[in-house]
């Protein structure tokens, strides 16, 4: 699987407008997909390893989540590992082979599960076996899907929402937030021509993680 690139770029709403043109008028951008409902639910260790691995900039960190598409709750699920490496990264994307009502959420990532060992990628195994990973956020929002060029993917993230995740659903209220995200994604490859592109974006990007994001919102970390 290649490396690739992520770049981030908040959006609030003073932009939003200013966004919506420069998409209008870019030269080369098609729609990859059409829009639709993300579902997340990031995972982490009691300690928030994850988490306090990302808030002190380490450069080798890793992100868990469980993902499902739609607002059907009884929709398939998908498990997502996200590693990086300093400035690039890969995805590890793998079926649970179950729908979301029949995953037991809370021990998706734990050894009496089969999936994940079934993965062609066997280096993702140690990455869950030991880490006693368990739900921590619920993250939702509207996706939309364009092509650059054949070389890089533009996704647009409409103003996340977020809540500490409950099997029991429904104790902890939606927290929105105030940001929309523009992410860049390619492969470490085109990174040359990729940098052409991002020197005419009219916009600062900057790093940004919707978990962390989502814990600050909830009041379980500090994040700017």
């Amino acid at each position: 699987m290649s490396q690739r690139y992520e770049i981030k770029v908040p959006i609030d709403e003073n932009n939003f407008n200013k966004y919506k043109n420069w998409l209008h008028q870019l030269s080369g951008i098609s729609m990859a997909y059409e829009d639709r409902v993300i579902n997340s639910i990031y995972f982490d260790s009691i300690n928030y390893d994850s988490a306090n691995a990302n808030l002190a900039g380490l450069s080798n960190r890793v992100k868990y989540r469980i993902r499902w598409y739609g607002n059907n709750m009884d929709a398939e699920t998908f498990a997502e590992i996200k590693i990086k490496n300093g400035r690039i990264g890969r995805k590890v994307v793998l079926p649970t082979n179950k729908k979301f009502n029949d995953l037991e959420i809370e021990n998706a990532f734990s050894g009496h599960n089969s999936w994940y060992k079934n993965s062609k990628d066997s280096s993702v195994i140690p990455l869950i076996a030991s880490t006693g990973l368990q739900p921590i956020l619920y993250v939702k929002y509207q996706r939309s899907y364009y092509l650059y060029e054949n070389f890089i993917r533009l996704t647009f993230d409409l103003n996340p929402n977020y809540k500490i995740f409950n099997s029991k659903r429904g104790k902890h209220s939606w927290k929105e937030d105030d940001f929309s995200v523009l992410e860049i994604k390619f492969s470490d490859k085109n990174l040359i021509r990729a940098n052409d592109f991002l020197a005419k974006l009219p916009f600062v990007h900057k790093r940004n993680s919707k978990y962390l994001r989502g814990l600050s919102y909830c009041d379980k970390a500090i994040y700017i």
